[in-house]
């Protein structure tokens, strides 16, 4: 038999070597360009709860009007209704707004509020 050596330690390695260059990558740019990164992270960060808090609010709703569906006498009206909640999807104009506060004020305008004027009124640590 012909064994092959450290192959998976050769994977192990490679991985370790994506991983750190990765890494070092997003690290440059947070040193590099400060407020670009918190804007870009702190935008992402904003859309994804928006994201998850619509969901849930359409899937709230859903569970309610199927409720209501089952309690009613007059299904024609609620199915209608039922059919209206199942066709709404992500309200983008709304997601884009959270995107735009997160990346202006909770990334760029926090990363100055942080890094620059606590430190002024209340001194480097």
């Amino acid at each position: 038999r012909q064994y092959r050596h450290g192959g998976r330690n050769d994977q192990m390695q490679l991985k370790s070597v994506i991983a750190s260059t990765i890494m070092t990558s997003v690290d440059a740019i947070w040193r590099n360009y400060p407020y670009l990164a918190a804007a870009f992270t702190c935008g992402i960060k904003a859309s994804a709860a928006d994201m998850v808090a619509q969901n849930r609010q359409l899937k709230k709703r859903q569970k309610s009007m199927a409720k209501n569906a089952a309690n009613s006498t007059s299904s024609s009206s609620l199915s209608a209704a039922a059919a209206e909640v199942s066709k709404k999807t992500v309200n983008l104009r709304q997601n884009v707004a959270y995107i735009v506060y997160g990346a202006i004020y909770q990334g760029a305008a926090q990363e100055y509020i942080y890094n620059h004027v606590y430190p002024v009124m209340f001194g480097a640590s």
